[in-house]
């Protein structure tokens, strides 16, 4: 019996973050092709999967707090190592709403709405805010306004694709 094996290359590539942080730990899968194989990356974000079967694939990457991506297409010849390129990660950000009332229950409008790092924001002619685009984690947040006193809200949540009503 004569046993032909199937032809072999590479598929390389790059993670990267759109924040520029570690992508340390993003999980890169080879999906929908003959050979299904996975690793997880490093902190330079450089993956290469040897030993893998000629065909076209799809290269699915995830990492906690981003969004996912797919690069899909990807064909894979005996003769050329598959570059995918580089797959960059969005954060899948989070909201924080609220509203913003005085003592009695009427709502403030101008209210100015810090987040720890430096986004801020102002509270509507309702009293309600919203701060957009934060990456996962616990953030702690300020309220101040000219004739009252400055309250700090600490060890709020924010969840990935998240939204947190911090009520009234």
């Amino acid at each position: 019996t004569l046993t032909l094996s199937h032809a072999r290359n590479q598929i390389t590539g790059t993670i990267r973050t759109v924040d520029d942080a570690s992508p340390a730990g993003a999980v890169v899968r080879l999906v929908d092709g003959p050979t299904a194989r996975g690793l997880i990356v490093g902190d330079d974000g450089e993956f290469v999967f040897d030993e893998v079967r000629v065909g076209q694939y799809g290269v699915s990457v995830s990492l906690a707090d981003y969004r996912s991506q797919m690069v899909t297409g990807v064909v894979l010849t005996a003769t050329d190592v598959r570059q995918v390129g580089t797959v960059e990660l969005a954060i899948a950000a989070g909201d924080f709403n609220g509203t913003v009332v005085d003592e009695v229950g009427h709502a403030l409008e101008g209210v100015l709405v810090g987040i720890e790092g430096g986004q801020t924001t102002s509270t509507t002619q309702d009293g309600q805010f919203t701060v957009s685009g934060l990456k996962a984690g616990p953030y702690g947040l300020t309220l101040s306004k000219d004739g009252y006193v400055d309250q700090s809200i600490s060890n709020q949540m924010m969840i990935a694709d998240g939204t947190i009503d911090l009520g009234t």
